[in-house]
């Protein structure tokens, strides 16, 4: 359980603060946990090829797709409603996007933080 507290402060801490270059995010990441070298190279080899099946399965380099796939991983269960869920996803993404087209950027960002909050409880 503390390997997993570990990966998750550090996932968190390396999303904090992106970089204008691109680089190995995940021998950051690795390094960043702290892990001893064997586990390093496995959480390296396991890391490297779950992220290739996830892009193969998906479009590459797309920053949508990836929020999509994390939001539907984060999912304990599978959507029974999926109409439903796509409607509600919908509805929310057209109130926010008329707050921020209305100058309310403070109120579209809050509501935006307030619906993947809810997600995440889903």
């Amino acid at each position: 359980m503390r390997f997993l507290a570990v990966i998750a402060i550090t996932l968190v801490a390396l999303l904090s603060r992106p970089s204008k270059q691109r680089s190995d995010l995940v021998v950051q990441f690795v390094t960043a946990s702290g892990v001893s070298p064997p586990e390093a190279a496995a959480l390296t080899a396991a890391l490297r090829a779950t992220m290739a099946e996830l892009a193969h399965a998906r479009r590459r380099d797309n920053v949508a797709t990836a929020m999509a796939t994390v939001i539907a991983l984060s999912f304990a269960e599978p959507i029974e409603d999926r109409q439903h869920a796509y409607d509600t996803l919908m509805l929310s993404a057209a109130v926010v996007a008329i707050l921020h087209d209305a100058g309310a950027q403070a109120t579209s960002q809050a509501l935006a933080r307030h619906v993947v909050q809810q997600l995440a409880r889903a």
